[in-house]
């Protein structure tokens, strides 16, 4: 069994009484219970330092996080934002297809997107676009990258709608907080006529800058909130004619809000260190596989993993301590564990047996005790590990896990586990 390696030796437990396992929650079977007040069960701890390992870079994933960015910074191109608008108001009263009704009368409209930032500090002008003959299916916010759909392919079919710049409203007192910049985009009302046509509607819109950004600024997306989220104003008038025969006019208004947003990145180029380390960053498109060696491992009948932690030393040391690293099984095998550039990322993953480590004094572990008892009891196949950046980091922070530097410490998996 040759990666059993630094095995320690068996010992009965002779402990008083310890906690059982807590509960699990992820959808997968509790491992065994386990009483160590048992003098029949054994504790028994094994070391494993054999695996493969790779890093391999795709198109960068940057949905479901709470900033939409645009600009340069850092090697990073950010040109262009799709935003795509529910059909239905927020009060689920007003389908967007209804505005092509003669009863409604449109008196004006405007698309207001929040600034992630407490003032205004660029002058730059955007431009504000849509896409009236494109069908409704332009992008997915968990699938769609800077090359799918591009920039250019997208700037072919865009009609553009305003340009405008950032602007703040004022506050009465010193004691009130001043409310965050916005872009306040008026909409014209052939451009509500396209949204409210059933046929050709596209509820997707494109926010870029009118000229080169050389700062990477942010505005707020869906993910931001109900309060900040881009959305759609629209004040009209609906005319009805009751059973009685009675017409009336009524002036209100309704907001559209944002089901899909995403900003469009372009990372930057690939350093020797990103290659031969384990890397790890959204923006960058950075992930990385990790496969252990524990198939020939022979466990004892009815064994239960009481830990199983796999540790690296960070590259970037205690600078990045609390950046989240998580992962989850691969569904097969990697077809290669080397580096590798993708077009897309191709590995998928069983949402079973979720892992995860935080970086804390330049170090991380990787908490694996489930994968690990899964694969025992034969739930999973240790295929491997494709780990990635959490959405609550930065995507523009970069990790590298320690793998070959000779004056870094060696990645290890320790495996705690008790049997009758």
């Amino acid at each position: 069994m040759a990666p059993r390696t630094l095995k320690n030796s068996t010992f009965a437990i002779l402990a008083g009484v310890m906690a059982a396992i807590s509960i699990f929650s992820a959808c997968m079977e509790e491992p065994i219970p386990y009483d160590l007040s048992n003098t029949d069960l054994y504790l028994d701890t094994l070391s494993v330092q054999s695996f493969e390992a790779t890093t391999f870079q795709s198109p960068p994933e940057m949905g479901t996080i709470s900033t939409l960015y645009l600009g340069q910074g850092n090697g990073f191109s950010n040109q262009y934002i799709l935003i795509k608008l529910s059909n239905e108001n927020t009060t689920k009263t007003l389908a967007m297809h209804q505005l092509g009704d003669s009863s409604f009368v449109i008196d004006s409209s405007y698309m207001q997107i929040w600034y992630d930032g407490d003032s205004i500090d660029i002058t730059a002008s955007f431009q504000l676009s849509y896409f009236p003959n494109a069908g409704d299916s332009l992008f997915g916010e968990y699938t769609s990258h800077y090359l799918d759909p591009s920039l250019s392919e997208l700037s072919a079919m865009a009609v553009n709608i305003a340009q405008t710049m950032l602007v703040q409203d004022s506050v009465d007192t010193l004691l009130e907080e001043p409310n965050p910049p916005y872009l306040y985009f008026p909409i014209s009302q052939s451009v509500i006529g396209d949204l409210a046509d059933s046929t050709t509607a596209n509820y997707t819109f494109m926010l870029t800058a009118v000229d080169s950004l050389y700062s990477r600024i942010g505005f707020q997306s869906r993910e931001g909130g109900t309060a900040t989220s881009p959305r759609l104003y629209i004040d009209y008038q609906y005319t009805s004619t009751d059973t009685m025969g009675v017409t009336t006019t009524d002036t209100t208004s309704s907001s559209f809000l944002t089901v899909a947003d995403l900003s469009f990145t372009k990372p930057p180029g690939v350093a020797a260190v990103d290659s031969v380390n384990l890397t790890i960053g959204r923006a960058n498109g950075f992930k990385s596989l990790l496969k252990l060696e524990i198939d020939s491992l022979d466990f004892p009948a009815n064994t239960t993993i009481r830990k199983a932690n796999i540790s690296f030393e960070v590259n970037e040391g205690d600078s990045l301590d609390g950046f989240k690293v998580v992962g989850y099984p691969l569904e097969s095998e990697p077809l290669s564990f080397s580096y590798q550039v993708l077009d897309e990322d191709s590995y998928t993953t069983s949402s079973s047996y979720f892992i995860s480590g935080t970086v804390s004094d330049g170090h991380i572990v990787l908490d694996l005790k489930y994968y690990i008892h899964g694969i025992i009891q034969g739930k999973i196949q240790n295929y491997g590990i494709k780990l990635y950046s959490s959405i609550t980091n930065n995507p523009f922070e970069l990790l590298h896990l320690e793998t070959t530097n000779p004056d870094s410490i060696d990645p290890v998996l320790k495996v705690q586990y008790v049997y009758p």
